[in-house]
């Protein structure tokens, strides 16, 4: 039964359900019986569990010192961190026990299914098995539910003779049972019709091992950190489940093709491997014969030619099949172990007629290994011990987690007992199992003390030291799994012992020379004592000494302990049998190994052992296990397809996979083999030797039946068809690419053509990372929300002769704090709206000074000398590179590599990168094939070219024009900086957004960038190949594994919208009624609108961002306008663009009168909405309608309300839903929340007062309350007055009255809660709009905002934000005395001189150098200098 996802489903609804039910109860009884709360962390003394019998009482001991084990790795060193560490122990306490239960019971209904065991579980009290048992015991063994419990008690038993360490009763792990009620549930669960099928299949126990651990523990932990913390998280973070078509096309390639090899084709195997792929013409050596020396005319020859090349295979010895040995180093639940024994079935019954042909010298095999043909007496007893064979000698596996070993052992266990059922062999006939090799990577056994009183009885001296020293570096055994070369450590170890021999005197020689003795260091001060030791053949000895040793002490140390953990009885002690098969050399290994960082306790070590496979467990796997295989094994692996493709394995594939290895066979799968957002390789590596065949790749990256599709490509192989998804090419080619990536399917002469192109990098222009500032919400801000007077560059005169970047870096020391930063969420080609501003005051200096606990500096201030200047930038993850520019002025985010192309190469540059051939060369190198994350060093490696003048003329005039029609939609819609007037007024002909994936030049200009290139329009569409691919599944994958976090350094925008601005009418009239409140505060030039000429024009693409967007009402000095200084419309006419003044003297009246101004504008940022109120938001609003559309406003302002779902503009604006939920949405870019209308409200929101942002001051509320508020109370207590005396009131008056006593209660407590908060309100427009508006959170009705500000409130109260000007002001004291602790706080409230001072300090360096430097530290003032300088704050 194939296990497809419909099945998977089920089988993981089914794991999910009773791990629920199993956790729950064994929670309960911990709390219930055994005095352990998971919920609390609590521990009850065990002497007062009075109420436990003697079997339970044990039970309570085991659990506590299990829970006493654990916790000695935890972080217990605060009481909170015990009590968490308490929690999380019996967490893992209770998933032990619930998956050993499960386990168990499964383990049950899997040999029910297959005639192992009398029907026990499948039908619960009714079983046979039961039926039977209850019959006998009669009553003596109680009702029928304990009755049961006892009868599971036995049949564990019975199966612990075979396998202990899975049915073990008395085992740590498997102390608790569920009781009636819970484990009825639970037997109902495990026969559910649903699932029933699959208890016959041999991979279901496999799945119901990954399924337990769930993907929300998974999240978890890598919330918790990027890198595994230890071997379980490593373990459980690598749960996934290996596919059968997988399996076999691996096993089949690997230990199938070693047997193909060595039988030279003579065996039936080769028609049970399915996937076994063989080329048309292979041609097998006999012994001695060389492959002879490749024919150079293989140059030019097509694919299929190439595959047609005759293969010359070595001569392989055929090897006794009981000496043919398979591993997994990661073996999980041993599903290529379940396979790899049905090949070695058939591989055994060909040996058999294999000797009988060739006769007992046939097969070479170890020394003392009697032939087949002698050690059995006939075939039949032959195939009935090789199921016994298969587990004990030819599958190997090794694994860091306990119960992945449990599992493939049981796994291979139940696989043996299918075989003797197939071959009717009866259950007392069958061989017994006595050992198997699958092993858990953990230290040795026993504690130090036990060791040394072991190593002081040995003797010499050193034998003792070397066991201790292998012994120490066990420990690692548990977190390095296989990568720990056990066997090398302790040849190492020998190495060092017999160096320090050989260096030091004899016993003989210091007696032929007395006095030596003085001028010799001490034994005891060197590492070894070698005294005793005279012969040299003690060290020849030595390996096998320590090994016998080690092995002693294993088998001591495991003796009378009740943790027995072997799979089968005679299997080797725990830590030795590690080192036993880590000493052995494969001859087929298969794995699925883990990817990513390597835990922390393993990583140092790991670095250390694997310099060529340095930085994921993935690599390393890969070097390691070439170096266990023998030299003519095969390893074959599932994994992420990035070791052959992405920047950061360079070194693997070059030191290791170029000279160590080979790559025989890869099928590049992508997406949808695992569960998991991983994309897959599947690939064969022998060991490098000479006369290797091109290497064959299958590219199956958009097929959906990838099994099927493997079958078909390996048929068309024998048969020497090539396909479209087939490649024959030498990995050696690869090697021309700069990071040596395995582009398998490009040829070699577009290999050859783009290889011979130096990179861009330092010949055309500098791609670097910017700036990360550690800590967005401090120092970013959206450019909507500061001051434009504190942004740099500010707006120069047309004649200004300096650069943008020397205007920047004078401004930005001295009077201006910010400046554009290209950090973005989303991108879009050509052109991409910069949203944020970074603080940059004196050149940085509060970020150069922002750093940890430790003194280490949180931010990263990199390639500073590209800051301000112009360049571009790119989504970092997509389907192709697709380049936006980045005009001068703009400080460069790490998020992402922005390219700074050298003077006058700008649109070269841009062609390139925006081109098919770069986006396809920058591909070779992505780590995902539908979204590479285009980093820094894919960029840095396009190949450069020179182009024709034509040609850089039509890319230029293309990418203008691009770039202009995507400006003209962002000038149509708030709150981009580009801003003129809303969509609705400005339809701005020519705008558009959408683009094509496939190609942002159109065929046309790809040809000719192809043309600079030398490349021809074939190997162009060869290029273009994985483009098109990758555009084919854009979006079919969902991203639910992913380990990016959304840091700062995390810009993961996709191109899943092929437009930047969705131009919907709802948008169109939401940024109408926006423009119209804006034009009432004064933010928005309304003559603009009246009369479009006015309009400035847009700077050119590569010019100043415009601090002021075009449409702003402005002053003559080109920033906001203030009352009494408003620009004529002459000025308008005069400057020459948004960002340009006016040539000086070049206009006569540069300023108007307000009275001159169209609208009248509430220059201190309030209105109100108040239809009794000259200042009512909605008049004033509803004026400007009629400004803009003369006598059609009312027709306008209906239709707008009502796209808006609004009944009227009052309706809209009014509602929290309204108005203000949609300008909260549309001010709300790159995680910051920058609404700049407030709505400040009675709760009912009867009454509301709006602010705006950009003119808020320390008097703001005062004058809310002095000209708003208080007039509003006069009036309706006055109103309430009126009717309250008033003796025969109608209903409706009562009415009215009951409404205006509500109203004047909440104005009233609105009033005061407006003082309140004025009384310490200091807004400062650099804190921006979440802190300015934090105190005020609760005159906020819309739900979110609030609740959003309330959270920011109560973490300014916290001093979380205590670098913040609010902070200050509110709390000086507190905020002072952080200052002295924190420099990067004592510069943003400028009290750096006053807290802190630079010192001369010594410091040792290298070599006991001591060195003088500078650094600052707190200035030592007592209490009485920190109160006067808090005095002083107060003050300002």
């Amino acid at each position: 039964m194939a296990f497809d996802q419909t099945t998977r489903k089920r089988l993981a609804d089914f794991v999910g359900k009773t791990r629920l039910l199993l956790t729950d109860e064994f929670n309960r009884q911990l709390q219930n019986d055994y005095g352990l709360d998971p919920n609390s962390g609590d521990v009850t003394d065990l002497a007062r569990l009075e109420h436990l019998d003697d079997a339970r009482r044990e039970t309570a001991r085991l659990l506590r010192d299990t829970m006493e084990h654990y916790l000695a790795a935890a972080d217990t060193g605060t009481p909170a961190k015990a009590k968490k560490a308490r929690q999380d122990v019996l967490d893992r306490i209770v998933r032990e026990q619930a998956f050993t239960i499960l386990n168990r019971l499964c383990a049950l209904r899997m040999a029910e299914a297959r005639g192992l065991l009398i029907e026990s579980i499948a039908k619960g009290y009714q079983s046979k098995g039961f039926q039977l048992y209850q019959r006998l015991a009669g009553t003596a063994l109680g009702e029928t539910g304990a009755c049961y419990r006892l009868f599971i008690f036995s049949v564990f038993d019975e199966f612990a003779v075979d396998l202990p360490v899975l049915f073990d009763r008395f085992s740590p792990q498997g102390r608790l049972f569920p009781r009636e009620a819970a484990l009825l549930n639970v037997l109902q669960e495990i026969n559910h019709p649903d699932i029933d099928p699959l208890w016959a299949e041999d991979e279901t126990i496999g799945w119901i091992y990954q399924y337990f651990n769930q993907k929300a523990e998974r999240d978890a932990m890598r919330k918790a950190s990027r890198s595994p913390r230890n071997s379980r998280e490593m373990a459980v973070r690598n749960q996934f489940f290996t596919p059968r078509y997988v399996v076999e096309f691996l096993t089949d390639n690997t230990l199938g093709r070693l047997w193909y090899e060595m039988t030279q084709g003579n065996t039936a195997l080769k028609d049970f491997c399915h996937y076994l792929v063989c080329r048309p013409t292979e041609i097998f050596l006999a012994e001695g014969e060389q492959v002879p020396k490749q024919d150079k005319t293989v140059e030019g020859l097509s694919q299929e030619e190439l595959l047609k090349q005759p293969v010359h295979i070595p001569h392989h010895k055929l090897k006794d099949p009981r000496d043919i040995k398979m591993l997994d180093p990661a073996c999980g639940s041993m599903h290529f172990g379940l396979y790899a024994f049905d090949l070695f079935e058939r591989i055994y019954d060909d040996a058999w007629d294999i000797e009988a042909q060739l006769g007992a010298d046939g097969f070479v095999r170890t020394e003392g290994l009697k032939p087949i043909h002698e050690s059995y007496s006939d075939k039949d007893a032959f195939l009935r011990d090789v199921p016994r064979l298969i587990i004990e000698r030819n599958i190997h596996g090794i694994d860091i987690d306990p119960r992945a070993v449990q599992i493939a052992g049981l796994s291979l266990w139940l696989r043996a007992q299918r075989s003797w059922q197939t071959r009717n062999v009866k259950a007392l006939e069958r061989p017994q199992i006595q050992r198997s090799n699958i092993v858990c990577a953990e230290p040795m056994p026993g504690e130090a003390d036990m060791l040394n009183e072991f190593t002081d009885q040995l003797q010499p001296r050193v034998l003792g030291q070397l066991v201790t020293m292998v012994f120490e570096r066990m420990a690692l055994a548990g977190e390095a799994g296989s990568l720990l070369k056990i066997e090398e450590e302790i040849k190492g170890a020998v190495a060092e012992a017999v160096q320090q021999w050989q260096k030091g005197p004899k016993p003989e020689q210091q007696l032929l020379f007395p006095g030596m003795e003085a001028s010799q260091p001490k034994q005891q001060e060197l590492r070894f004592d070698v005294t005793g030791i005279t012969d040299k053949r003690f060290w020849e000895q030595a390996e096998d000494r320590i090994l016998d040793a080690l092995k002693k002490y294993a088998e001591l140390a495991e003796n009378g302990h009740a943790t027995r953990r072997r799979l089968f009885a005679k299997d080797t002690a725990r830590g030795f049998a590690f080192i036993d098969l880590c000493r052995n050399r494969y001859d087929a290994i298969l794995m699925n190994p883990p990817f990513g960082a390597s835990s922390r306790e393993s990583k140092e070590y790991i670095d250390d052992r694997y310099p060529k496979s340095k930085g994921d467990v993935l690599a390393n796997f890969i070097e390691r296990t070439l170096q266990l295989s023998t030299s003519q094994g095969r390893v074959g692996a599932i994994s992420s397809r990035t070791p052959f493709f992405l920047g950061s394995f360079d070194n693997l594939r070059t030191e290791v996979l170029g000279k160590d290895g080979h790559v025989r066979l890869l099928a590049d799968l992508g997406d949808g083999v695992l569960e998991a957002m991983v994309e897959t390789a599947i690939y064969v590596i022998t060991k490098h030797r000479r006369g290797e065949p091109e290497s064959l790749f299958f590219r199956l990256l958009i097929d959906t039946e990838k099994g099927e599709s493997l079958q078909e490509l390996k048929e068309e192989c024998l048969c020497g068809k090539v396909s479209s998804r087939a490649f024959v090419i030498n990995p050696k080619h690869f090697e021309i690419l700069r990071g040596n990536p395995y582009a398998y399917w490009v040829s070699k002469s577009t290999i050859e053509t783009v290889g011979a192109h130096d990179c861009i990098e330092g010949n055309k222009a500098a791609i670097r990372v910017g700036m990360q500032t550690g800590d967005d919400f401090r120092f970013l801000r959206t450019l909507w929300e500061i001051s434009p007077r504190l942004v740099s560059p500010s707006p120069s005169p047309p004649d200004n002769r300096q650069t943008v970047r020397q205007q920047c870096l004078m401004e930005l020391s001295s009077d201006r704090a910010w400046v554009p930063f290209s950090k973005t969420e989303t991108a879009s080609p050509w052109y991409s709206p910069i949203t944020l501003a970074a603080k940059w005051l004196a050149n940085g200096y509060e970020l150069r000074n922002f750093t940890n606990d430790a003194g280490k500096l949180r931010s990263a201030l990199r390639s500073e000398q590209e800051y301000f200047k112009p360049g571009f930038s790119y989504m970092l993850r997509s389907t192709r590179l697709v380049p936006y520019l980045v005009p001068s002025g703009v400080m460069p985010t790490a998020g992402r590599a922005q390219i700074f192309p050298d003077e006058g190469e700008e649109y070269a540059v841009l062609g390139i990168c925006a081109s098919n051939v770069g986006s396809a060369v920058a591909r070779f190198s992505g780590e995902m094939f539908a979204r590479p994350k285009f980093q820094a060093s894919m960029v840095q490696g396009l190949p450069a070219c020179e182009f024709p003048q034509e040609t850089l003329a039509t890319i230029k005039d293309h990418v203008d024009a691009e770039v202009n029609k995507r400006r003209a939609v962002v000038q149509r819609y708030e709150p981009y900086q580009e801003f003129l007037l809303p969509a609705w007024i400005h339809s701005g002909e020519g705008g558009e957004t959408a683009w094509d994936l496939y190609s942002l030049f159109g065929r046309g200009v790809e040809n000719k960038i192809a043309e600079a290139f030398g490349l021809s329009s074939e190997q162009l569409v060869e290029l273009e190949r994985d483009i098109r691919e990758a555009v084919s599944i854009r979006g079919c994958s969902e991203d639910d594994e992913s380990e990016d976090s959304h840091d700062e350094s995390n810009e993961d925008d996709q191109e899943l919208n092929v437009e930047l601005i969705s131009e919907t009418p709802e948008a169109k009239a939401v940024g109408l009624l926006m423009y119209v409140v804006g034009v009432t505060f004064g933010r928005w030039d309304v003559r603009i609108a009246i009369d479009p000429s006015l309009a400035p024009k847009l700077p050119a693409p590569f010019d100043p961002l415009s601090v002021c967007p075009p449409g702003m009402l402005v002053g003559p000095d080109g920033l906001p306008a203030q009352s009494g200084c408003v620009v004529s419309e002459e000025w308008l006419r005069a400057r020459p663009d948004a960002n340009t003044l006016p040539k000086e003297g070049a206009i006569g009246e540069a300023t108007i009168p307000d009275s001159k101004y169209p609208v009248q504008v509430s220059w201190n940022g309030i209105l109100v909405d108040d239809p009794a109120n000259a200042w009512d938001i909605v008049s004033r609003s509803r004026s400007v309608f009629e400004l803009i559309f003369g006598d059609q406003y009312e027709s306008v302002e209906a239709k707008v309300s009502s796209i808006v779902g609004a009944r009227s503009l009052q309706d809209y604006i009014r509602k929290s839903s309204g108005f203000f939920a949609d300008h909260l949405g549309v001010y709300s870019k790159s995680r910051r929340y920058a609404p700049i209308y407030w709505p400040l409200s009675t709760p009912s929101g009867s009454y509301t007062i709006w602010l705006y942002y950009h003119r808020l001051t320390d008097q703001t509320l005062y004058t809310c309350v002095n000209d708003f508020v208080d007039p509003k109370l006069k009036q309706v207590s006055d109103d309430t007055a009126s009717l309250r005396s008033k003796s025969n009131r109608s209903s409706a008056e009562e009415k009215e009255l009951e409404r205006l006593s509500d109203l004047e209660l909440e104005l009233k407590d609105f009033r005061d809660e407006l003082l309140r908060i004025a009384r310490f309100w200091k807004p400062n427009l650099n804190d921006g709009v979440q802190i300015t508006a934090a105190p005020l959170w609760n005159l906020f009705q819309h739900r979110q905002w609030k609740a959003r500000l309330k959270e920011t409130w109560e973490k300014l109260e916290a001093g979380d934000y205590d670098w913040a000007h609010l902070a200050l002001s509110i709390w000086p004291d507190r905020v002072v005395r952080a200052s002295h602790k924190d420099r990067s706080y004592a510069i943003a409230h400028d009290l750096d001189d006053q807290l802190w001072h630079e010192v001369e300090v010594e410091k040792v360096g290298r070599g006991g150098r001591v060195t003088t430097t500078t650094e600052w530290q707190p200035r030592d003032l007592s209490s009485a200098d920190l109160q006067r300088i808090i005095t002083e704050v107060k003050a300002r």
